[in-house]
């Protein structure tokens, strides 16, 4: 090890095994090789994910080699952003080859390879390694019609995450503060400068700083800029002495000097031509697509180049490869998809896509209709009318309205609006970044992936895609155009306590809301002035109900137990509230056919375990009791529990777990036992995944799991679980050993509780009867799951 290394001098001292310090000169020593060939200071990307107690590490991060593992001299130890020691099998990292690229890399030829025409100008490939040739440090990639092409720096461009480009102009889509101060707002517009050192990010370069975002935190300004490979139409005729262009003729952009209006292309059959930027367009592909066309997918596939599910939002990158009727498109979990026009939807003006759920925020009455502020309807394509930049929907009394997209509000998933508070419900393992139970977070928009399923969040800037079913609204933490409210207070005589209104504009930061009332006067209003309608049964906008019929119409169907959210009052029947489920997106229903959500997330019910002894009215409800929930307390925040035949118990959520279908407890590990393909991922037999909920429709029968990336529900007969797997208070064992303690005896067979579990779960407390012992390995007991063992363990 070196020990002193004087600036300047060639001698260095070094410590060497078993001896003392010796000086010596550097060119009589070199630098350790570590497993795999790395060397200290080598730049490298995680290939696998990692937490423990010293951070987080996520696929595709970037770090620094710092020397070799400490007791593992198999492994090397790395520091990252969010890992100072991470100690790693050479194969769990990638090497930062030359110009900063990474093996999967995708980059476009800016030369033509050779005469073969094996590689041309504007061809997309992919980096697979480095190559050294005569002496200058080149990178090998593979391209459709050439397997290993060796290429400098200069020779190649870097397509980034989302199918951006370095000197994209870009606008945020999101808001965002640092520590520091400095604050990124929706609609700041920024340059693409390079990839991120934080995996799936890109590095943007705003009036504020460089930021590092995901790519759908911002939108692509179009037109943005030409690059090389662009493929455009000439707009003009032109000859001189590079050559003849003719109107409407095919090229390809193969020079495009950045801050010039000149760009230089290369048409079919001729040489290279000078021509300004506004003397050509994009080319327009088979459906009236372009390069850059942001879109999303009406189909599911799966092949050799990755998945691809309905409602994945992605990007138009050219003609399809050897047939000029399909598009070739990159998503962000299938790099080149060959698509027909018809498996697409364009991105529509303020980035909606048919078949979104909005809201009106604007009164009309024409030919089509009338249209009221807060009406809900569906988006059915872009308006032929004003250039292309309205939106054609559909509502319950207007058929055809023509709208700006800044008329209408998006309703999300689970009917959850841009700007609304959540509390976070499950702990969620993601690529990225980590959730945490309780955290809060901001709805920020759109899922790029599972469109019509999932929604984005931001918690402490991350962005996070979630079901809505993983978080809980915080209710009237704000207010949108369109709801339905009711005055708490008396204003001049025109407003008085109970008068009805609809808020028709919400100043920013919420600090007053306009609202119209019944007699059409338009007042602006204090928050806490208004307070949401309460409809019939009870109910308000935002609350989350469970379904307790089955219901099939030509809005959808609905089964019993399918969570969804009321989003108003039925416009027909007063008795009754109109609801939003998954699979149903207007559901009018009576108050009798729905649950409420209680506590914790929780409803009617359900079965849970006490965590607790508690005596109630001279009864006892011991650890490990089940019972059922039977609805909330009267004390705020709690739960109404029945346990046996005892008297009904007041209990805070974290005082009891929920006892899932088949006994599963939530972060119970299971092997799959079927092969499933669908646009959550791939499952294979022999997966193991751990339980993460309640399934939120058909709640009795199944069970919601994680299998690495792969999430979503499946019926208790296609998993095995693992037992045990691991230990939770309330759990019923089985003793494995002898045990005495004094008097008290436990025998091989004998069945007990958990009653705590210290951290780590090095040992577990475990009651037999009236001994209460401590010190049990988990090895020394048995979990028992009833309903999988055909076990009785009520008794």
């Amino acid at each position: 090890t070196v020990i002193s290394a004087p600036a300047g001098k060639d001698w260095i001292r070094c410590r060497f095994v078993g001896g003392a310090s010796v000086e010596i000169r550097s060119s009589e020593v070199k630098r350790e090789e570590l497993p795999g060939g790395y060397y200290v200071g080598d730049i490298v990307f995680s290939k696998v994910a990692l937490a423990d107690s010293e951070g987080t590490l996520a696929i595709g991060d970037r770090g620094s080699v710092i020397g070799p593992c400490p007791g593992d001299r198999g492994k090397i130890l790395c520091r990252f952003a969010k890992h100072a020691w991470a100690s790693m099998l050479h194969d769990q990292l990638d090497p930062e080859l030359a110009g900063g690229y990474r093996i999967g890399d995708i980059v476009i030829s800016k030369v033509d390879l050779d005469d073969s025409g094996a590689v041309l100008i504007g061809d997309r490939g992919t980096v697979v390694g480095a190559a050294t040739v005569n002496g200058s440090e080149q990178l090998l990639c593979a391209f459709a019609n050439h397997a290993s092409a060796s290429l400098f720096l200069d020779q190649v461009e870097h397509e980034l995450p989302g199918g951006f480009r370095a000197g994209d102009i870009v606008l945020s889509r999101i808001d965002l503060k640092e520590n520091s101060g400095f604050t990124l707002t929706i609609g700041d517009r920024g340059t693409v400068v390079g990839p991120s050192p934080v995996a799936g990010k890109i590095d943007i370069r705003f009036r504020a700083g460089d930021w590092h975002l995901y790519p759908c935190a911002v939108n692509r300004e179009v037109p943005s800029r030409w690059h090389i490979g662009d493929a455009v139409v000439s707009k003009i005729a032109k000859a001189d002495g590079e050559g003849t262009v003719a109107v409407g003729e095919r090229g390809i952009v193969v020079s495009a000097p950045a801050g010039e209006d000149w760009i230089r292309c290369r048409f079919v059959g001729r040489a290279s031509v000078q021509i300004r930027s506004s003397q050509v367009k994009r080319e327009e592909l088979p459906g009236g697509y372009h390069v850059g066309d942001i879109v999303f997918s009406k189909v599911t596939l799966t092949d050799s180049e990755g998945t691809l599910a309905i409602g994945d939002r992605g990007s138009v990158i050219g003609a399809g490869p050897g047939d000029r009727g399909k598009i070739l498109c990159r998503f962000e979990q299938h790099a080149w998809a060959s698509m027909l026009p018809d498996q697409l939807d364009p991105e529509l003006p303020g980035g909606f896509c048919s078949g979104d759920i909005v809201v009106s925020k604007m009164v009309r009455s024409d030919g089509g209709g009338t249209l009221a502020i807060g009406d809900r309807g569906i988006v059915v394509g872009a308006s032929t009318v004003a250039c292309g930049k309205q939106l054609l929907c559909t509502f319950a009394k207007h058929t055809s309205a023509r709208l700006l997209p800044e008329q209408v509000e998006h309703e999300l998933p689970g009917g959850l609006r841009i700007g609304d508070e959540v509390i976070c419900k499950i702990f969620d393992k993601g690529v990225y970044c980590r959730t945490a139970i309780g955290a809060r977070g901001t709805v920020v928009g759109v899922s790029a992936k599972h469109r019509s399923e999932k929604v984005l969040f931001s918690f402490d800037g991350f962005l996070v895609e979630l079901y809505p079913t993983n978080v809980e609204r915080k209710v009237a933490t704000r207010y949108h155009v369109g709801d339905v409210v009711l005055s708490k207070a008396n204003l001049s005589g025109a407003v008085v306590i109970g008068d009805r209104g609809t808020v028709v504009s919400v100043a920013p930061g919420q600090q007053r809301i306009d609202c119209r009332f019944v007699n059409s006067t338009s007042v602006s209003l204090l928050p806490d002035q208004v307070e949401l309608e309460t409809l019939s049964g009870g109910y308000r906008v935002g609350d989350v109900v469970f379904s307790k019929v089955d219901l099939t119409d030509r809005d959808g169907f609905l089964a019993r137990g399918d969570r969804g959210v009321v989003v108003g009052a039925a416009r027909l029947s007063g008795d009754r509230v109109l609801c939003k489920f998954a699979n149903h997106a207007w559901a009018t229903m009576l108050p009798e056919q729905l649950d409420r959500e209680l506590p914790g997330g929780y409803r009617v019910g359900d079965t849970v375990i006490s965590k607790v002894d508690v005596t109630h009215s001279n009864e006892t409800v011991a650890i490990g009791d089940r019972g059922i929930v039977v609805g909330q307390s009267h004390i705020p925040a709690q739960l109404l529990c029945q346990f046996g035949e005892h008297s009904c118990v007041s209990l805070q959520p974290e005082d009891v777990d929920a006892e899932l279908p088949g006994g599963l407890r939530v972060d119970d590990v299971v092997t799959s036992k079927i092969d499933l393909y669908s646009c959550n991922g791939t499952l294979t037999t022999g997966d193991r995944g751990v339980v993460i909920g309640r399934s939120p429709s058909q709640r009795e029968e199944k069970v919601v799991f994680q299998f690495g990336t792969w999430f979503g529900y499946l019926d208790l007969q296609d998993v095995d679980p693992e037992v045990p797997s691991r230990y939770h208070v309330g759990d019923l064992v089985i003793s494995k050993v002898h045990l005495a303690d004094g008097e008290e005896r436990v025998a091989v067979g004998d069945r007990g509780i958990v009653i705590s579990i210290p951290p780590g779960q090095e040992r577990i407390y475990c009651r037999f009867g009236s001994f209460a012992s401590v010190g049990w390995l988990p090895g020394q007991v048995e979990r028992q799951l009833a309903d999988f063992l055909n076990l009785d363990n009520r008794n």
